[in-house]
């Protein structure tokens, strides 16, 4: 399996994204920065898909192995080599799968599928990063889950196949969640798009 690219000693990950500065070079001076700063701006402006994130904050984080998609919000990991259920903290995928079949919805499912692609070729570890509670109260683990610098939950938003929703005290990564969301609403993606909002999700 391939190592995920933190770049940094396993588990002792720096939490501070702040803390990646780069150094001036004295021989560009402030004009580099001037430069940078104008860059990053017109990357906003012209709505490039680029996350903020790019380190958990947590430096305490559990390496597991995916298993297996549940659906649009939830994984099956391997730990230790223990099995177990996640849910994804801060976001809220349309019903995929259910005992009662009235629920599912074709926003669902694609939502389900998407996240079956997305993981399909991955085979690096994946880390777990909790907030402040660690389990729900159908056992599940609760967790932002990160791919090397990717964080999973904010991806699965900005792409479009799952709701932004708030679970106090869970909310480390709130605000996040929500300009991903709302990127891709304005984008119209995923289960955004006319196609699935026309229909009953």
């Amino acid at each position: 399996m391939k190592k995920p690219d933190f770049n940094l000693p396993k588990r002792q990950l720096n939490a501070n994204p702040a803390s990646f500065k780069p150094k001036p070079n004295s021989r560009w001076g402030g004009g580099l920065a001037v430069v940078l700063l104008i860059i990053v701006l017109l990357s906003r402006f012209l709505g490039q898909d680029q996350s903020p994130l790019h380190q958990p904050r947590d430096a305490s984080l559990t390496e597991v192995t995916i298993e297996r998609v549940v659906d649009g919000d939830t994984l099956i990991v391997d730990m230790y080599g223990s099995r177990e259920r996640v849910r994804l903290i801060g976001i809220d995928a349309p019903e995929s799968v259910s005992d009662h079949p009235d629920r599912i919805t074709e926003a669902g499912l694609a939502s389900a599928d998407y996240l079956k692609k997305l993981l399909a070729d991955y085979q690096g570890l994946a880390y777990l990063e909790y907030d402040q509670e660690p389990r729900d109260q159908y056992d599940r683990l609760l967790a932002y889950v990160w791919l090397g610098n990717t964080l999973l939950n904010e991806k699965i938003c900005r792409d479009g196949y799952a709701e932004a929703k708030s679970y106090p005290p869970n909310t480390r990564y709130d605000t996040y969640l929500q300009d991903a969301m709302r990127f891709a609403q304005q984008d119209e993606r995923g289960i955004w798009s006319p196609t699935f909002q026309d229909s009953d999700r």
